[in-house]
């Protein structure tokens, strides 16, 4: 039997590019608002549910003070993705 590769460019990583500055600068225009963090849809939850809690944790430098934004993974039952949504909730601790 002989393998015949397919000589081809790999699809775009879009993993971790995220523009963090920007989700904050759009949540904080609207206060309380959950909105969906684009590019991080999976079929699995685990680096969901890991960003959500970074976000809400403000372990990632543009989410600080902590306590300033809430975060959320949640799946979709129709399609099975798993998304995050986050929101700007305020002043949080300095």
């Amino acid at each position: 039997m002989t393998t015949k590769l397919t000589f081809q460019n790999p699809p775009g990583d879009n993993r971790g590019h995220l523009d963090h500055a920007e989700v904050v600068r759009q949540l904080k225009a609207k206060p309380g608002k959950w909105a969906k963090v684009p590019g991080y849809d999976a079929k699995t939850d685990a680096g969901q549910r890991v960003l959500a809690s970074q976000i809400s944790k403000a372990q990632l430098k543009a989410y600080r003070p902590a306590g300033t934004f809430e975060a959320v993974s949640r799946k979709n039952a129709e399609t099975g993705e798993i998304g995050i949504w986050a929101r700007y909730v305020g002043k949080g601790k300095s």
